[in-house]
């Protein structure tokens, strides 16, 4: 790999590795800041290139404190590179597999999370795959788990187009909707299912439908076995907080948050009740509790 990109960008150590590429730490010389280069290794094929094209386009329009901000992106002879923001941190997936985040903590990092989707949502950007893996948590910004960033938008759906077609799988099943596996188009709302897993996991230690390594059985049970109760799986939380996740994983994307300010919001309230202020929303509250907390919080 050349040590430096378009006459610009100085390589100094490689900070991620993928199946077609690697991500460095670099030097601007330009602007003289730090930043990360994400470079195709070899040959690029003709798919991965639209999709790491649609990645630099897609980000690149998009600009919150939630999302890995793209800089420039372009060819170099047979390399293909994309310049980002340079993370200091790690990835949500690491910081899970070491586990020790706090109840409070995970809500907290889960609606920033969603405040990123729903930038990217109301400019007509849909993720399609919302993982631990592709959020990064900034350590230097704070203390504590860091500040959750959004990446990788190569698969994302937009107004404009789709590099897939109803009917295909894009994503990576494990936080798929249940729409989604049966080939549906998705809309924001599989964002907000694949944020509901995400919590789930971080709240109960486990994956809500425990992904065996069969593809199969997996994709059967997320679309129709119901989701465990997190209550009996994490005794303790607010109930409030139960009824935000089942909202988030209800099976019919109709049932789920209209958007991601909705449960961001619900997830603000109870939050609240967390460190003692607004009430969190009770198992004796009608159905539609958890949706008029968001709404009392927006």
């Amino acid at each position: 790999m050349r040590d430096l990109i378009a006459d610009r960008y100085e390589l100094r150590e490689i900070i991620g590795r993928g199946a077609s590429g690697v991500v460095a730490e670099a030097i601007d010389r330009r602007l003289g800041r730090l930043v990360a280069v994400k470079v195709m290794r070899g040959a690029v094929g003709e798919e991965e290139r639209a999709r790491m094209t649609r990645e630099a386009q897609v980000a690149g329009r998009l600009s919150h404190g939630n999302i890995v901000a793209v800089h420039d992106a372009g060819m170099q002879d047979d390399l293909f590179y994309i310049v980002m923001e340079l993370v200091i941190g790690e990835p949500l997936a690491a910081a899970m597999r070491r586990g020790g985040i706090a109840a409070e903590e995970a809500v907290g990092l889960v609606a920033e999370l969603l405040d990123g989707l729903a930038h990217a949502h109301a400019r007509g950007v849909v993720h399609r795959d919302v993982k631990p893996a592709n959020i990064l948590l900034a350590i230097d910004e704070r203390p504590g788990p860091g500040r959750p960033k959004l990446v990788d938008f190569g698969i994302a759906r937009t107004a404009a187009s789709d590099l897939t077609q109803v009917g295909t799988l894009a994503g990576t099943p494990a936080y798929m909707s249940p729409e989604q596996l049966r080939g549906e188009e998705a809309d924001k709302r599989a964002d907000i299912w694949a944020s509901g897993v995400i919590l789930f996991e971080l709240l109960a230690g486990r994956h809500p439908f425990r992904p065996p390594s069969d593809f199969f059985a997996l994709t059967h049970a997320i679309v129709n076995r119901p989701t465990p109760a997190l209550a009996e799986l994490a005794p303790g939380l607010p109930p409030g907080l139960a009824a935000v996740v089942d909202t988030a994983l209800a099976k019919h994307r109709d049932n789920r948050f209209p958007d991601a300010d909705a449960m961001a919001a619900a997830l603000r309230g109870v939050l609240g009740a967390m460190a003692g202020g607004r009430p969190a929303a009770g198992r004796d509250l009608p159905e539609d509790a958890t949706l008029e907390l968001a709404r009392q919080s927006a």
